[in-house]
């Protein structure tokens, strides 16, 4: 595994910014000279905030390019990809949302049958609206012991795609948004063995590799 220590975008941002460079670009604060002007308002606490405007650049020439990576963002998204051991991993503009937009009309058509876990995020059901697909809900399982709603169980996925043989994906929320995990494995291989694809929001677990990590390191 490469150095996950490393920090290819950031350092790339500060070496641009040791340069000194002069904005004819965005963003309009030209690396927050704008925020210097006037110094009869000005606090102890702008000085972070100055600090975070120089590194607040755009796609120019050293500082690559989000749609199309070729330096340091590659180099970040290919530690990122490392550390998750996925296939490919993409920075996203806008937080999880987009990656839910993405993936949905990536593989969501329209008119389709999708299985929806009923407790998902708005930006799901957006994507389905956009999609033009036909939701059907699945009612998650009722945690006794938080009062909250949890996730949804193999049966009530099993009984699913029995009633809906043709669905097109399956969107999963794990872990759910009051944190709670379930068994999702299990579902997956179920879905798998029907061809169904899995997606999964998982904005709230984005944390678990460092947990994963913190015992790694504790217990060896």
């Amino acid at each position: 595994m490469n150095n996950q220590q490393k920090r290819p975008l950031y350092d790339a941002l500060t070496h641009h910014v040791k340069k000194q460079p002069i904005s004819f670009h965005v963003p309009g604060h030209k690396y927050g000279w704008i925020n210097q002007l006037d110094h009869s308002h000005r606090h102890d606490r702008d000085h972070f905030f100055d600090q975070l405007l120089k590194i607040d650049a755009t796609e120019i020439s050293g500082l690559d390019d989000l749609h199309s990576p070729e330096g340091p963002i590659l180099e970040a998204e290919l530690l990122l990809s490392e550390l998750y051991h996925s296939k490919k991993s993409f920075f996203l503009v806008n937080g999880s949302t987009v990656g839910n937009l993405a993936m949905i009309m990536a593989v969501c058509t329209e008119g389709a049958h999708v299985l929806v876990q009923r407790n998902c995020h708005k930006s799901v059901l957006h994507a389905l609206r956009l999609a033009k697909a036909c939701p059907v809900f699945l009612d998650p399982e009722y945690n006794q012991e938080w009062k909250v709603a949890g996730g949804v169980s193999l049966e009530t996925v099993m009984q699913a795609i029995h009633l809906y043989p043709d669905a097109k994906a399956i969107l999963l929320t794990y872990p759910t948004y009051y944190g709670l995990t379930y068994n999702i494995q299990e579902i997956i291989d179920l879905c798998h063995l029907h061809q169904i694809p899995v997606l999964v929001d998982e904005a709230h677990g984005a944390h678990f590799i460092a947990g994963l990590l913190f015992l790694h390191q504790h217990c060896n």
